[in-house]
């Protein structure tokens, strides 16, 4: 691919001074367009040619406010995602579980524990000793205490380039975290573990309020609908809410 089209060089600018990416269908190749969110895409192979549509199937509507009590609530989210967990158990081959020790990993774990208590549950985490942002205390905590089978990956400096290389050439395009190297890493243990049904928390702490959102990309948003007094409400509701944050890199 590379050698058959330019780079795009806005998104490459936008990359590299902002870390901005994946914000609309261009990508980092001229000529080359991502599929939006909520949309899919039919190709049709004629003799003389190729014809490709692309239709919308999903809109990120808000759904409708309803009126619940807070203990209502907490039953109906839990019995939700109990149902879910046991949906996503059903697998021809055995299952593991990725630990990280945070909120949607040990959710997980925690679920699937009360839902088979004597079932064998099989954990993988990676771990960087050293760092100061490593989990691995709280994912062998979980480990301990709901007894599960937990194997720990890591990776020496001189492998960690080694697989970079590896990773960078099946990823396609830059992506704004090195997290993408310990999950490959990860996911090759798994698999050498015999593994190839993988349980995965990606996305439930904005759910379940791991993080403290973004409003970056909201204030974007307004900004482009010109609705400048609502950004403005928002940025001081935000710096209010959270004052050892910043909103620099708008």
């Amino acid at each position: 691919l590379l050698g058959r089209t330019a780079p795009n060089y806005q998104k490459v600018y936008e990359y590299l001074t902002m870390g901005l990416y994946d914000l609309d269908d261009q990508t980092f190749f001229d000529g080359v367009f991502a599929l939006n969110p909520g949309h899919l895409a039919a190709v049709a192979c004629g003799r003389e040619e190729v014809s490709l549509t692309s239709t919308q199937w999903s809109d990120s509507v808000p759904p409708e406010a309803v009126e619940i009590d807070f203990d209502r609530a907490v039953s109906t989210v839990r019995e939700l995602f109990l149902n879910s967990i046991d949906l996503h158990l059903r697998s021809d081959a055995p299952v593991a579980v990725a630990l990280s020790g945070g909120v949607d990993s040990s959710g997980i774990v925690g679920a699937l524990r009360h839902l088979y208590p004597d079932r064998e549950i099989n954990t993988f985490s990676y771990v960087s000793p050293g760092f100061v942002k490593d989990e691995s205390e709280w994912a062998s905590r979980v480990s301990t205490g709901l007894g599960t089978i937990h194997s720990q990956v890591t990776v020496s400096p001189s492998d960690a380039i080694d697989h970079l290389n590896l990773v960078v050439r099946r990823q396609g395009e830059p992506t704004n975290s090195s997290s993408v190297l310990a999950q490959s890493l990860l996911y090759r243990s798994v698999a050498h573990n015999g593994f190839k049904v993988m349980l995965d928390g990606q996305g439930a702490d904005e759910l379940f309020a791991g993080y403290s959102g973004y409003p970056e990309f909201r204030l974007r948003s307004l900004l482009s609908q010109q609705r400048f007094s609502d950004a403005l409400r928002l940025a001081l509701k935000w710096r209010s809410a959270a004052p050892e944050r910043s909103l620099t890199g708008l």
